[in-house]
């Protein structure tokens, strides 16, 4: 799930501001009393909502696929797992947007954001470091409904934490961008 999660916001995410620029649409957009960063945050919005809405359909349906086959699943471990989750995918649709900044089309923002996506997997997997980043927070979750405790905190700050950079970022690269 979690893989399929990840591919799906870099797949969702890749064009959004570059295919705009592309085709000339947020030139036009942007001639209207619209900052580059509203532009930016309602991209983000839009995105992380359709995502939210997703994810809630898919654990509606995942718990009661698991209470019609097994029994029911702990409400309050079961929504911090889809949380958790959220805030990852989050990550990754605020680094496929930068990537979107910083390209001029969108086949080079999905190569930018699967270049991304690689170098954060690589960091993940890295015993120490891999403990702060947003993979950590899949099998914090994880753990969390099976019943052991195993908090990761650190993660889950370090992640909020590495959205707004990289909404800011994107910000200030968009505003010195010409269109």
């Amino acid at each position: 799930m979690s893989q399929f999660g990840i591919l799906l916001a870099l797949l969702m995410s890749m064009g959004s501001v570059a295919q705009e620029k592309e085709r000339g649409t947020a030139a036009m957009l942007l001639t209207r009393p619209v900052s580059r960063e509203t532009f930016l945050l309602a991209k983000f919005t839009a995105l992380a909502l359709t995502f939210a809405t997703s994810l809630v359909l898919a654990a509606l349906g995942c718990w009661y696929y698991t209470f019609l086959l097994f029994q029911a699943l702990d409400w309050i471990p079961f929504l911090a797992l889809n949380g958790l989750m959220l805030v990852a995918f989050l990550d990754y649709i605020a680094i496929t947007l930068l990537c979107s900044t910083l390209a001029r089309s969108q086949a080079a923002a999905a190569g930018l954001a699967f270049c991304g996506l690689v170098l954060l997997g690589g960091l993940d997997a890295l015993p120490r470091i891999g403990d702060y980043l947003p993979g950590r927070l899949f099998s914090w979750g994880t753990a969390l409904l099976i019943g052991k405790a195993n908090p990761a905190w650190p993660a889950l700050w370090i992640s909020l934490g590495l959205i707004l950079v990289m909404l800011l970022v994107a910000g200030i690269i968009f505003r010195r961008q010409e269109l």
